[in-house]
């Protein structure tokens, strides 16, 4: 981390994280962490442990949260084009006014996941886990929706031309 930043036991501000610094921070604390315009860009973050963890105005560009446990993490204002979040489990994961277009969500466990405000276009749902899920006033333009379930899908205000 670098000294121009400001980190506490449980806030990290303005970092550009690696995968090595962040299993440091898991490791030395249980406490889930608030990160502020932190950068992710590129960073494979797959397998990690990031239950409850806030996520404001970050850059996640290209990462990979592969099978990461990413449950009743908040995520707001953030960037991930080209994410992937494949087969990672973000059951109450909320999302509010993020830009994830072209992002993998294939076989991840989206259970009462809330997006609220969010640019989706070209996303990969497919086979999803969705129980509970709630899309409110977001762009899925181009979605790739095949073999997920609406069954007890909240939808409120969508684009899905082409989806």
């Amino acid at each position: 981390m670098t000294n121009t930043a400001t980190a506490t036991a449980s806030a990290i501000t303005g970092e550009t994280l690696s995968r090595s610094q962040l299993e440091a921070l898991i490791a030395s604390t249980e406490a889930p962490f608030f990160f502020k315009e932190c950068d992710f860009n590129s960073v494979d973050l797959s397998r990690l442990a990031l239950r409850g963890c806030s996520f404001h105005s970050c850059s996640f560009v290209e990462a990979s949260f592969y099978s990461t446990d990413l449950s009743e993490t908040a995520w707001t204002g953030c960037r991930g084009r080209q994410t992937d979040f494949e087969s990672a489990t973000l059951m109450d994961a909320q999302f509010q006014a993020c830009d994830l277009n072209n992002t993998k969500w294939r076989r991840a466990k989206l259970s009462s996941a809330l997006f609220k405000e969010c640019k989706l276009t070209g996303a990969n749902f497919e086979e999803v886990a969705s129980l509970g899920l709630s899309f409110e006033d977001t762009l899925l333009v181009g979605a790739d929706l095949r073999k997920m379930s609406f069954r007890k899908i909240r939808l409120q205000q969508l684009d899905v031309s082409e989806a």
